[in-house]
């Protein structure tokens, strides 16, 4: 049996390279992850004024096909400070449905103050981020929800939101 200076034969190398070629052939069609991304967005104010039902800020649907997915939504808003006294607290939330329960993990709060005493800001922002784990083929619609924490809150105005949300089947 003949070698080559690297010491292969060449019926090996002629093996090695028809099995690569047919790899090329076999998994050039094959995805090994499938990404999705959606998102909304808007200028336009929502005005925050029940403490007992979620306000949509904006909503963003997405369809999964085959497997299992996990997907991050990550969303922003700023608030108007035009409340009239101390301690406005709001709360904001990404959910799958439009009425989630209060006090999850991914729940973010703020407390918007005017004091005539100092220089409050004009506008608060607020952010938050939620996994969502194991979710099999199908459609979802993302949910920005955003409402007063208590009646003690003044109603207020959410005058810029976005919503970003992206998955992957997780291969």
């Amino acid at each position: 049996m003949t070698m080559n200076q690297s010491g292969v034969s060449p019926q090996r190398q002629i093996v090695m390279a028809a099995l690569l070629l047919s790899a090329i052939v076999v998994f050039s069609n094959m995805s090994f992850a499938t990404n999705t991304t959606v998102g909304c967005g808007a200028t336009t104010a929502v005005n925050l004024s029940d403490e007992n039902n979620w306000k949509t800020l904006c909503s963003a649907t997405v369809t999964l096909s085959g497997g299992t997915h996990s997907c991050v939504a990550t969303a922003g808003a700023d608030v108007s400070n035009t409340v009239a006294d101390e301690h406005n607290r709001y709360r904001f939330t990404i959910a799958k449905i439009k009425n989630p329960a209060t006090g999850q993990t991914w729940e973010r709060r703020i407390d918007v103050n005017q004091d005539p005493n100092s220089a409050d800001p004009i506008e608060e922002t607020v952010s938050t981020v939620h996994q969502f784990s194991d979710l099999p083929a199908g459609t979802y619609t993302f949910y920005w929800l955003a409402r007063p924490y208590d009646s003690a809150a003044d109603n207020i105005d959410v005058i810029a939101y976005s919503m970003g949300v992206v998955c992957t089947d997780g291969l």
